[in-house]
């Protein structure tokens, strides 16, 4: 079949093994209690049909089109795309006016299907096993036909199960029934012959196979909106149309939405499991939303309540904007228009690939950097040719213009509307080089803002040493997409760049070694071997508020965490000292080199104690300690409101349990659990002298010895006293190697 046959929904069967409501159809609508005037208009024209006689059946009642496809291993199952309510409709009338007639066994020898003990309906619904179950029993069961609601006389049958209720396409054939009788019950006239005429037929459709005029399954998307109110993005795409004919009058705006463009987001949302109208439609708020921002006018700090109120709730919006809105913005003009054509005209030629990601990620979330680099993505596309015209050029211009914006919104903070309206204004400046960006950045007469001008600096030097040896281009792609480095490699080359010029094959030595010391393997390790390492070079610790420094965190899903940590710790001559000192990028030797160097260190203080003990560090869970000379304080927290330990106590403690794990502790003496404090209160090292417990704490360098006593006011509250060190005491702290001058 390549074009419309006209059949009658009896004669259709003996074209089609079974007529089937795919899984991804909606349920049945024209029974819906809320649809009364389509059930009722729809009723009163087959009923008229159906009632014509001799001269006056000139031409039978046609219902339009029925699309669909064949499926199943021989073609023998038509899935209904568009036609599903009037199929449905017809299939209950059939089967009423049957039971009225007396002639169910003629139904039931062209619609359903016996197979030893079991009998299936030839016209059936996949998209609920409970639809399916129903009208297998609705037309294979004996049933005494009774005027009066047949919908009660159903439910009260053995066969019917009370779980069918709770199924809104049985609920829509039952009310549909019900109306069924009310029109055709009092009719005495065999209509059940009338309405399975082949030959003089009274009623007729259109029967159209979509595979013959080689179109898609997913049109029933833009076909079968009969019987429920328009979505959101339907309302949406109205308008829409609207703008477009306007705007772009000799385009083909209308079928690319309807079909080229409607397959792609169809294979997407079934590819990320979600709702095909809400992906569409997210596409449309994300245009309006970069729309919004590209229009806004000066700083975002001096816009109206009104005005960030708009941006915030369009950023939001999962749903319909009103177009009143979108038009008050002038959103979907020309220039958007177009914009959408060329987007998505290069989106259906290129999926399956870290694009298409890109896209999903964008209109599926709120993240400033997905949606960014989207953004980004979108320009290039806006300002190449026509995608039919691309060639091996542009797509060496996009990897460019992709590599160098990937790298300046990764080491810049996004975080606001504000720095996300800044970040827009400078890739659309930028947009107009999008061409031929290296070339561009190599002009002395280039500039640029919204970026940090470190990152801006960095990739300008990278520029022109691809233009001026392809080699680079390569291994600086391989290391700028490091998971922490994210584009920033600027440290590695001022490395590399010795005698007046940067050295490739120095810049990928040093390139590999660094990659492997900041890899999660290194940087959340437990044994903090590479922290430690560089602290038997020297104190790198970053500061980070009064008294305050930091050990680095391996955070690295923002660019504020990535620079505030080890970013920062990358750029001071100790980690390049560091680098130096290491001779491989494997990591077991690189962790093996490590070890050596903090093995072998010459540190001394506070800094050879957090070398010896990696608890240390372990203990401080947001890798701070507050540091005033040699008293170091190890926080659990942000600060000393927290509870926190002092790092000569605590390492004395894990000493000592040390010893009593190995059973060399003095008689006499126990150990017992840290005390961890809060606030001014002094931490210490706790143990048992001969029954009579004691604290060790660090004060004025020199170990003091404690006990507690009752306060001189509030006599139910102990407070610290010192008290002369025990001989028993001052041997152990001896043998553990602490001089007697550090001994209270």
């Amino acid at each position: 079949m390549n074009k419309g046959l006209s059949s009658t929904f009896y004669g259709l069967f003996e074209k089609v093994e079974i007529i089937e409501i795919p899984i991804l159809q909606r349920d049945y609508a024209q029974g819906r209690s809320e649809a009364i005037d389509v059930r009722t208009l729809f009723l009163d024209s087959l009923y008229d049909a159906l009632l014509v006689t001799g001269e006056h059946l000139v031409q039978p009642l046609d219902l339009d089109f029925v699309y669909g496809n064949f499926e199943g291993e021989e073609g023998k199952v038509f899935s209904v795309l568009d036609g599903q309510q009037r199929l449905t409709t017809l299939f209950l009338l059939h089967w009423f006016l049957a039971l009225k007639n007396d002639q169910l066994d003629a139904f039931r020898d062209r619609f359903v299907i016996t197979q030893e003990d079991s009998f299936r309906s030839r016209f059936t619904y996949k998209t609920r096993h409970s639809t399916t179950e129903f009208f297998n029993a609705l037309t294979s069961t004996k049933f005494d036909y009774k005027q009066g609601s047949i919908s009660n006389l159903i439910l009260d049958s053995q066969w019917f199960y009370s779980s069918w209720k709770l199924d809104p396409t049985v609920q829509s054939c039952l009310c549909m029934l019900d109306a069924i009788e009310i029109k055709f019950g009092k009719n005495n006239i065999n209509l059940y012959e009338r309405l399975t005429n082949t030959v003089n037929p009274y009623i007729t459709f259109q029967f159209l196979n979509l595979h013959s005029f080689g179109l898609s399954d997913e049109l029933y998307i833009k076909m079968n909106a009969r019987g429920k109110p328009l979505t959101a993005f339907e309302n949406f795409k109205v308008w829409l149309l609207r703008k477009a004919e306007i705007v772009l009058p000799h385009g083909n705006f209308e079928h690319k939405i309807d079909c080229q463009w409607t397959d792609f987001f169809w294979r997407e949302s079934v590819e990320d499991n979600v709702d095909f109208d809400s992906l569409y439609l997210n596409f449309f708020n994300l245009l309006a939303f970069y729309h919004s921002c590209e229009t806004t006018e000066g700083s975002y700090i001096l816009l109206t309540a009104e005005e960030k109120g708009w941006l915030r709730d369009i950023r939001e919006s999962r749903s319909y904007i009103p177009h009143s809105k979108l038009e008050k913005i002038q959103a979907f003009e020309g220039k958007d228009l177009n914009r959408i054509v060329k987007v998505l005209d290069f989106m259906s030629a290129n999926e399956n690939n870290s694009i298409s990601s890109l896209f999903r990620s964008a209109i599926k979330t709120s993240s400033n950097l997905t949606q960014m680099k989207f953004y980004a993505l979108m320009l290039f596309i806006e300002n190449a040719p026509d995608t039919d015209f691309w060639d091996d050029n542009t797509d060496v211009q996009l990897f460019r213009w992709v590599r160098v914006t990937n790298n300046l919104i990764n080491n810049h903070r996004i975080d606001d509307m504000s720095s996300f309206i800044a970040a827009i204004k400078a890739l659309n400046h930028l947009s107009k080089f999008s061409q031929s960006i290296y070339e561009q950045m190599n002009s002395d007469s280039f500039e640029t803002v919204g970026f940090t001008k470190e990152q801006w600096s960095e990739e300008v030097v990278k520029a022109n040493l691809i233009l001026t040896d392809t080699n680079w281009e390569s291994p600086l792609r391989q290391y700028e997409s490091h998971t922490y480095l994210k584009g920033k490699v600027g440290f590695i080359l001022n490395m590399a760049f010795i005698d007046n010029s940067y050295k490739l094959d120095i810049f990928q030595e040093l390139a590999k070694k660094i990659s492997t010391l900041l890899s999660p393997e290194v940087l959340e390790s437990t044994d903090f071997l590479l922290q430690r390492a560089l602290l038997s070079i020297d104190n790198y610790l970053i500061e980070d508020g009064y008294c305050r420094l930091s050990f680095g965190v391996p955070n690295r899903s923002s660019y504020r965490e990535r620079s505030e940590n080890w970013l920062s710790i990358v750029t001071k001559p100790v980690f390049t000292e560091l680098v130096m000192k290491i001779s491989s990028s494997d990591y077991g030797t690189l962790t093996a080199e490590l070890k050596s160097i903090t093995d072998s260190s010459n540190a001394d203080g506070w800094r050879e104690l957090i070398i010896k003990y990696p608890d240390t560090i372990g203990y401080c869970s947001k890798k701070l300690i507050h540091r005033q000379g040699q008293l170091v304080y190890l926080l659990s927290k942000t600060n000393r409101r927290g509870y926190h330990a002092e790092l000569y106590s605590y390492v004395l403690s894990l000493r000592i349990h040390e010893l009593e794990s190995q059973r060399k502790l003095p008689t006499g003496i126990e150990t017992l659990s840290y005390e961890y404090v809060y606030g001014d209160e002094t931490p210490k090292a706790r143990l048992k002298l001969d029954g009579v417990v004691l604290g060790v704490c660090f004060k004025f360098n020199k170990y003091v010895v404690t006990h507690k006593v009752p306060h001189t006011l509030y006599h139910g509250y102990l407070v610290d006293e010192e008290i002369e060190t025990p001989d028993k005491i001052v041997n152990l702290l001896l043998s553990l190697g602490i001089e007697k001058g550090s001994i209270s």
